[in-house]
């Protein structure tokens, strides 16, 4: 595909997507790239409050560079590591899918978006438990593959 499709294409299959974008307005405002503090100087401040756990800050910060950087995969893929850390497995499955689609051969990307897919499963599993008679085949069969997924993402 030529870069010109791509970059007609990208913004419309983000938009389509429901990209974390959407957020940035409400979770950035108040912080704005100006002259005395551009891109670099934001994805420093990004950076030093990863680093620090202080995901809030972080998080206002990689959505800044994400609204005028679009292309940044360092970005995407600590956005995503921030949904994780705070319980937000679509969000983080969004900025993980963000980050593949700039660095499609990342392992670190890929296995943190199969650990939340994982985690998604077993949450699945666990709903249906709730409701499915426990003598149904399917039932038992669920139950077998819940234990094994749960060993499976616990493992150290």
């Amino acid at each position: 595909m030529s870069l010109p499709r791509v970059s007609v294409l990208l913004p419309l299959l983000l938009l389509l997507a429901g990209c974390p974008l959407q957020n940035v307005k409400e979770a950035g405002e108040g912080k704005e790239a100006t002259p005395a503090r551009d891109m670099n100087q934001v994805l420093d401040e990004a950076r030093a409050a990863y680093a620090e756990g202080d995901w809030k800050l972080a998080e206002q910060d990689y959505l800044l560079v994400v609204q005028k950087d679009p292309s940044s995969f360092e970005a995407w893929f600590r956005l995503g590591n921030i949904y994780t850390r705070s319980d937000r497995p679509d969000l983080a499955t969004q900025a993980y899918r963000e980050a593949l689609l700039r660095r499609p051969d990342d392992a670190r990307a890929w296995h943190n978006l199969s650990v939340i897919h994982l985690r998604q499963a077993i949450n699945s599993l666990e709903q249906m438990q709730r409701y499915a008679d426990p003598d149904d085949p399917m039932s038992q069969s669920d139950r077998r593959l819940l234990e094994g997924l749960r060993r499976l993402v616990t493992r150290p």
